[in-house]
């Protein structure tokens, strides 16, 4: 009811405007006993159908237009409408056709070289272990966390280890002290760095993980109580991630020393008061040209005196080398702090 209401006063306003246009809306809306807010309506509803049009000349600020030319101007307004919005349609579908051929196929490249795998049972994770650092061409390195290996299974990695050693593939891992100090995990740790493997332990390790070239990685997985899972990763960023994880826990980590007959072997072939100088100075933060002064040598003999010593530890940087020699016992009491290099005559202190 209210909407015919409506639409009789529109009508009747409409009207109104094309026989009188010097019209005054308050006049005809005391004239029709209508509200101030029913005159506005019926005014803004005539506007919209554009029967009504702005003009500051007449007394009401309106003039009245045929409804023939009401309907040009809704058609015109409208074919506007729908030509800017075919233009903004053909502006996103180019705009959705460049981002299909020029990205689709880099996302696609780079989902077909990564790929995760959920591993179950204990035969599928040993044999995808054993088909991951077969595959190894450069490098293997290992977290060791948690409990050692069983006795049972130290033959079976040490014969894996040896055979990728002898193809020339780097193996460094990090166990945790209370582990390497298992007697059979002891033997199995120096049998692996006399093989040629850089072994190194902690007091914490995050996670059990074995990374093969910085490419691929296996790390444990959520599992029922009782079985065995664990996740391989392929290619992309998630493996790298692992890798630098692996990184952090190596420069944090000191170098396992040998023990029993090799430990003497490698005292007899290993530093002499020269070598237990340069790691000493090295962990004072000397530069070679000091440590050079204070051996009386060159400084491409203390280079490369440096160089071999940094290899054996498997340090990264000068300073590291000398920490992990002290922290590892490779220095006596009487290295561990050498006595400063004397002054030079007319040197500020």
């Amino acid at each position: 009811m209210e909407d015919n209401e409506t639409h009789e006063r529109t009508r009747l306003l409409y009207a109104h405007a094309l026989r009188d246009p010097d019209w005054d809306p308050h006049a005809f809306a005391d004239a029709q006993s209508w509200s101030n807010d029913q005159v506005t309506q019926a005014i803004l509803h005539l506007a919209d159908l554009q029967l009504l049009c702005p003009n500051p000349h007449a007394p009401s600020g309106w003039a009245a237009a045929a409804p023939s030319g009401a309907l040009g101007h809704l058609l015109a307004h409208g074919h506007r409408t729908v030509d800017g919005l075919t233009k903004e349609l053909h502006q996103v579908w180019n705009a959705v056709s460049r981002v299909i051929a020029d990205y689709h196929p880099v996302h696609a490249d780079q989902l077909a070289h990564t790929s995760t795998e959920l591993l179950t049972g204990v035969a599928r994770v040993t044999a995808a272990l054993e088909d991951i650092t077969r595959s190894a061409k450069q490098e293997i390195v290992s977290l060791h966390p948690g409990k050692a290996v069983p006795p049972e299974m130290i033959e079976e990695g040490l014969a894996r280890d040896r055979q990728a050693l002898a193809k020339g593939i780097r193996i460094r891992t990090v166990h945790l002290h209370t582990t390497a100090c298992t007697p059979h995990m002891a033997a199995y740790l120096d049998d692996l760095q006399a093989l040629g493997g850089k072994v190194k332990t902690t007091q914490m390790l995050p996670l059990r993980m074995i990374v093969v070239d910085g490419t691929s990685a296996m790390v444990p997985a959520p599992a029922p109580e009782g079985e065995l899972a664990a996740l391989l990763v392929h290619g992309g960023p998630l493996a790298a991630v692992f890798l630098q994880m692996f990184e952090h826990c190596w420069v944090t980590s000191a170098p396992l020393p040998l023990s029993g007959p090799r430990a003497a072997d490698h005292s007899k072939a290993g530093l002499g008061d020269r070598e237990s100088t340069v790691l000493a100075l090295l962990a004072t933060g000397a530069t070679d040209e000091s440590i050079a002064r204070r051996l009386g040598a060159s400084e491409r003999t203390v280079r490369r005196i440096v160089a071999e010593l940094m290899e054996q530890l498997g340090a990264t940087s000068r300073f590291e080398a000398g920490v992990l020699a002290t922290r590892s016992g490779w220095l006596g009491p009487l290295h561990a702090e050498p006595s400063p290099e004397p002054a030079r005559s007319g040197s500020v202190r």
